[in-house]
């Protein structure tokens, strides 16, 4: 990859873990990103992300998971680096006050073949 001034990037793979920060458990499907860039994973069943290719440097990864908080995290990776990482997320604080359940029924329950059978 070129970098600024036609000088070459090397790239460097990423593993990680996203995880509960309260019980360390699993948070499969969560949504890591690069922040300013279009580079974007999810963690797998076991709330894992494998060999993700970055370039060097340094850079903010962006993590969010429905009911958490989103958190931001610098991370600075070495070329030639196989770096791994874990980022632990917080639970949202957010307390719904009200839940509004609505129901509807489109058609009329179906009795008659439950009927003819009693005659």
């Amino acid at each position: 990859m070129l970098g600024l001034a036609g000088q070459t990037r090397e790239m460097v793979y990423l593993y990680g873990k996203v995880v509960d920060a309260r019980d360390q458990s699993s948070l499969p499907g969560a949504v890591v990103s690069v922040q300013g860039t279009d580079l974007k994973t999810i963690t797998d069943v076991n709330s894992e992300f494998k060999d993700w290719e970055l370039p060097a440097g340094e850079h903010i990864l962006i993590v969010s998971y429905l009911g958490y908080q989103t958190k931001e995290r610098p991370i600075f990776i070495t070329a030639g680096q196989r770096a791994t990482i874990i980022i632990k997320l917080i639970a949202s604080t957010n307390i719904l006050n009200v839940v509004t359940v609505v129901g509807s029924r489109s058609a009329p329950p179906q009795c008659d073949q439950l009927s003819r059978s009693y005659r």
